[in-house]
């Protein structure tokens, strides 16, 4: 499948228009010449969205809606679709005194 037809499946608790999803995902996506499918609209989420797309991006703080989270993690897997999980920090890297 080349770039042109790849469809990204994106979930985020933040605006569409938000800098964060402009420059990490929307931005990004539209000079690469991938598809970009809003999974949610705020907080009107669609898991089946999954179904839709060749890979999933779930952002940052979205997992805190955990039963829509758990929903789209096992369709993704259930069909094949790679997960992308976008961290704008070093989450994973904190000092112990932070």
């Amino acid at each position: 499948m080349d770039t042109q037809s790849k469809r990204i499946v994106v979930f985020t608790t933040n605006s569409w228009v938000s800098p964060l999803v402009s420059l990490r995902i929307t931005g990004p996506a539209e000079q690469a010449g991938l598809n970009l499918i809003k999974g949610n609209d705020g907080e009107d989420i669609s898991p089946e969205a999954v179904l839709r797309g060749d890979l999933v991006v779930i952002q940052r703080d979205f997992p805190r809606h955990w039963k829509s989270f758990e929903e789209i993690c096992r369709l993704a897997r259930a069909n094949q679709k790679p997960i992308i999980y976008d961290l704008d920090d070093l989450l994973l890297d904190l000092p112990e005194e932070h």
